[in-house]
């Protein structure tokens, strides 16, 4: 990873990525790795963990993101599942995260708009017992994965995917879930809420310019949704605007 010719891999801490990839092989977490590999570092690896890796690996090597290899991110100490239906979540956005929890008002209510994996939304109701929100995204893909990682976090501690191994979810801890953090397919270039409903609006829209994003990287530009980072979508935006929008 670190000579491959591509910046986007190169540049992209690659030992924390074959760290993952390699504990994703061995079924391990990446802690219990670099502790494996700290007390026992000449332990063998079975072959078929070894082709594993090699495989992972390659997949990297050719620009697919991380975060689709592993089918989830960490994000603000959770992990999320993430398809090539959203965004990626970025570190970054954590700061939205820390400076909504200081702005909302004890039993806020909130919205979350272009909510992508969910990552925002879930995570002000996991910090905070006492918010009740809305995640909206005009995706049916999208939302399908913030729905699943709402689940997952909110509705009693199962896997990202939605449910413990070989079990289905209960009715009752997905509908506890949605009670506190509900998905709704919507656009937001729509009105969608009555005045004095809401305490809290929370977006990471689209912001990057058909130029900019021209000139992202292949790693971002080819494998991550374009209506999620060029503002161009939505039956609420009139020529003009979309056009402002995809120019700057």
């Amino acid at each position: 990873l670190e000579s491959s010719p591509s910046p986007s891999v190169r540049d992209d801490a690659p030992r924390l990525t074959a760290e993952l990839l390699v504990a994703r092989a061995l079924d391990l977490p990446r802690s219990d790795l670099l502790l494996r590999l700290a007390l026992h570092p000449a332990s063998p690896v079975p072959h078929d963990a070894l082709a594993h890796v090699a495989t992972l690996l390659a997949r990297r090597a050719t620009g697919e993101p991380t975060a689709h290899i592993l089918g989830e991110r960490e994000f603000y100490g959770r992990d999320f599942l993430v398809t090539p239906a959203t965004l990626i979540p970025r570190p970054e956005t954590e700061l939205l995260v820390e400076t909504a929890l200081s702005l909302a008002p004890r039993g806020a209510r909130f919205a979350d708009c272009g909510t992508g994996t969910g990552c925002i939304a879930v995570t002000l109701c996991a910090e905070r017992d006492d918010l009740r929100g809305m995640a909206c995204d005009i995706s049916p893909d999208a939302l399908a994965v913030a729905a699943r990682n709402t689940v997952a976090h909110l509705g009693g501690g199962m896997k990202p995917d939605g449910a413990h191994p070989g079990q289905s979810v209960p009715d009752a801890a997905r509908l506890a879930a949605f009670q506190r953090c509900q998905p709704v397919l919507a656009d937001f270039t729509h009105p969608l809420f009555r005045d004095n409903v809401l305490d809290l609006l929370i977006s990471n829209p689209p912001y990057v310019s058909e130029a900019e994003h021209a000139g992202l990287t292949p790693e971002v530009r080819d494998r991550e949704p374009r209506t999620a980072l060029v503002p161009c979508a939505g039956r609420g935006l009139d020529d003009d605007a979309t056009a402002q929008g995809r120019a700057d």
